[in-house]
């Protein structure tokens, strides 16, 4: 009886508050576009008696609703979009969707997005300080970073902390090695390869992973011949004749081999490249001296 009560006294008020706030709607349709009507999640949480879960799912679904329309509407600007979305998290950190489904509508530029990837990189950050173990957060991460903010080591760092989550795709693997090849960190993108060589099931994702690792390899090796040769025509101001010239004056080992077990060629004019015998497609051929 008491619940009954209580709901016949809402609706009987309604109708009154209905009155009090009519005049007001031709301006709050004019302004719904550049005002939240709640900015701060402590007044949410008080309105929702601390029904979080449920608070965060309307804001969640109002972000959608405000960025789907003014989308379809090809808007340049979208003020809401990132108040929507922070609240949203301050009520429910553990609402994934909202930073992952977020990021995508923050990131990219107008009119496909609000052109705001920072905001998509804080959103996605705080959801990974709360799920560390959350791979997919980090892929998002690493997009935003290499598409929308061109910072490659920063995408690849996003990619690698991923690759390394409970039950991450092996694809995390590759996108980190390539992108630490964007930027010649090859000794990290060779550790890359090698984890996703020793560790993933399928043959066609380790044969994929050995030739990278036989090219970075091969990629590192030719500078530091390079190197080598350079330092060793510094010391005697002339360019060695051949590698034994090199090995006697103790800069080198031994002989150096490619991959294929074949010497390294090193011509007059102090260039390396691989033997002619080593057919090796994906490795450019000559590597030039330095100036």
């Amino acid at each position: 009886m008491l619940a009954l009560l209580l709901v016949a006294a809402m609706v009987a008020g309604s109708f009154g508050f209905e009155r009090r706030i009519e005049p007001l709607k031709p301006r709050f349709a004019a302004d719904r576009s550049t005002r939240l009507a709640l900015p701060s999640a402590r007044v949410v949480r008080a309105l929702f008696l601390n029904y979080n879960g449920l608070a965060a799912d309307v804001y969640w679904t109002r972000a959608v609703q405000y960025f789907g329309r003014l989308h379809m509407e090809h808007r340049q600007h979208y003020p809401l979009l990132w108040p929507l979305l922070h609240i949203t998290q301050q009520l429910d950190p553990d609402l994934i969707a909202a930073a992952e489904f977020g990021s995508y509508f923050l990131a990219d530029r107008p009119p496909l997005g609000a052109g705001q990837p920072q905001a998509a990189v804080r959103l996605l950050r705080r959801a990974i300080r709360r799920h560390p173990n959350h791979w997919r957060l980090y892929y998002d991460l690493g997009f935003v970073y290499a598409l929308n903010l061109h910072q490659r080591r920063h995408a690849a760092d996003a990619f690698a902390a991923g690759a390394r989550r409970p039950g991450a795709n092996p694809v995390l693997y590759t996108l980190a090695a390539e992108w630490y090849g964007e930027v010649h960190e090859d000794h990290l993108a060779l550790a890359l390869w090698k984890e996703q060589y020793a560790s993933t099931p399928s043959k066609q994702l380790r044969e994929n992973a050995r030739d990278h690792i036989l090219k970075l390899e091969t990629r590192i090796a030719l500078r530091q011949l390079r190197r080598a040769t350079a330092a060793y025509t510094q010391r005697f101001h002339h360019l060695p004749s051949n590698w034994q010239a090199m090995v006697r004056a103790g800069m080198l080992p031994g002989i150096p081999l490619d991959p294929m077990g074949n010497p390294y060629r090193l011509l007059p004019q102090g260039q390396v490249e691989l033997s002619p015998k080593t057919h090796l497609p994906w490795l450019k051929r000559v590597v030039p001296m330095p100036r």
